[in-house]
């Protein structure tokens, strides 16, 4: 990983004004980004390493019983990316669809093998990462998800009229929404130029 790589990344994301803004209205768009963009980064190095582990091993990747490929490096990479895709959760919950999902689906689908091993070390660390959120919801006020789907969860000290309130704001949010998934695009970018930076140096 390159210091000078890293510098640009943070003097651009510092130098964008909704970093500030969301800063100081109490916002959690850029920490979601920040987890997004984590997650992205472990899977596409776990990605990396069977790569390479599969061309030392000239075989083809698979998640099967006794596997040797897989090593205890990738394991770790996949766990953290699970982890950060929960964390991910735990902070907002539309990052289930933008997050957990479509990085569970590469970590799943990789390379057009099937990874049935990695996706449940990921699923298992993805649950373990927001799986306390969504149960203190529950323990406090019967709906794991509050104060959202109220209409099917109910929820303690929620009224149709603060139901409303909350939907109202977060229909206002939804430009923040946005700018968190810009955010996220110019992370992705970053890593992709990166990846390719070094591999250019290493040939």
């Amino acid at each position: 990983m390159s210091p000078a790589a890293g510098l640009v990344a943070a003097i651009v994301y510092l130098s964008l004004p909704w970093i500030a803004h969301l800063s100081f209205t109490g916002l959690i768009e850029g920490v979601v980004a920040y987890y997004l963009f984590a997650a992205f980064y472990a899977t596409l190095l776990w990605s990396r390493e069977r790569r390479e582990s599969c061309a030392t091993a000239d075989e083809t990747p698979s998640d099967t019983p006794g596997d040797s490929i897989v090593s205890l490096k990738s394991d770790g990479l996949v766990m953290v990316a699970g982890w950060m895709a929960g964390a991910a959760i735990a902070c907002k919950y539309p990052s289930l669809l933008f997050v957990g999902f479509p990085i569970g689906l590469w970590v799943l689908f990789d390379r057009w093998a099937i990874h049935w091993r990695s996706a449940m070390l990921y699923t298992l660390l993805l649950v373990a990462a927001c799986g306390l959120w969504f149960g203190k919801n529950l323990v406090l006020a019967g709906n794991p998800t509050y104060p959202l789907l109220y209409s099917a969860f109910g929820g303690e000290t929620m009224t149709p009229e603060k139901h409303s309130a909350v939907e109202d704001g977060s229909c206002g949010a939804a430009r923040y929404e946005l700018f968190g998934r810009l955010a996220a695009g110019q992370a992705f970018a970053l890593a992709i130029v990166e990846q390719h930076g070094t591999r250019r140096l290493s040939q």
